[in-house]
């Protein structure tokens, strides 16, 4: 599998806090999907789509939607060994990464 050096996943800026101290970790206090899988972090290959994948989630409060943050996730250093393609996803451009990304490899992206 081809992993790219940069890959995406919006969130929401309640949870940054969180993520700037213990990273991603695919457990969500709030289930973004109905089908996301615990422990699974899901990365888009563009800003763009990651982001609209947030705006769409099925079970966020309404307030969340306008306040979408995009991070790019270096990849170099997350075990590649953890990636898969998405299971979710039939057009296969998305990965599952079943493991923590820790917060030196993620970078907010300007809003």
């Amino acid at each position: 599998m081809n992993i790219p050096n940069f890959l995406y996943h919006a969130t929401f800026e309640p949870y940054m806090k969180s993520i700037g101290k213990i990273g991603l970790t695919g457990t969500n206090v709030i289930k973004t999907w109905s089908d996301s899988e615990e422990g699974v972090v899901y990365l888009a290959n563009t800003p763009e789509e990651s982001y609209s994948y947030a705006e769409t989630s099925d079970d966020i409060p309404m307030e969340y939607l306008n306040q979408i943050v995009v991070l790019e996730i270096h990849t170099k250093n997350l075990d590649p060994d953890l990636f898969y393609l998405d299971s979710n996803n039939l057009d296969n451009n998305t990965f599952e990464y079943r493991g923590n990304i820790s917060p030196e490899n993620i970078f907010r992206m300007k809003d």
